[in-house]
């Protein structure tokens, strides 16, 4: 699964499973998981898919990772989507109990957001990136299609 589309309100999710395209509320998405007396603040688990039930977990990326090594790729796009829905979240108080301090905020700190310039610079039309193009099957014993 990858999301495509962020906006004030929601996200445009591509179920890798049935192909469905789901728009989610960003009203029912947190940020974090919690189990037991862990948790994780750099996930956003996003709810199942209704055609298939298939789910999804986005990770933002880690405060330390080094530049994207393919910058423009469906990759590289994908991953500052994530970041930027996660520092949204995190801006509007969207996080579990957990990660809440003791007056029931969210830690800034807890967001990576993605620099205006660079979403000037690949999200020109806003925080959307196009649908990849599938790559055709690879013909049977290794012969061109």
């Amino acid at each position: 699964m990858a999301i495509h589309e962020v906006t004030d309100t929601e996200v445009l999710q591509s179920c890798a499973k049935c192909n469905a395209e789901n728009r989610i509320a960003l009203s029912g998405v947190d940020v974090g998981v919690a189990r037991d007396d862990q948790s994780d603040a750099r996930i956003v688990l996003l709810p199942a898919c209704p055609t298939c039930r298939a789910t999804e977990c986005l990770i933002r990326s880690p405060d330390d990772e080094p530049a994207y090594p393919a910058p423009g790729t469906f990759g590289h796009l994908h991953r500052m989507l994530v970041d930027h829905l996660h520092a949204e979240l995190v801006k509007k108080n969207k996080v579990i109990p957990a990660l809440r301090d003791n007056r029931g905020r969210a830690d800034q700190a807890l967001a990576r957001p993605v620099a205006q310039v660079t979403k000037d610079k690949w999200f020109p039309r806003g925080m959307k990136i196009d649908t990849p193009a599938r790559e055709p099957p690879p013909a049977p014993n290794g012969g061109t299609p």
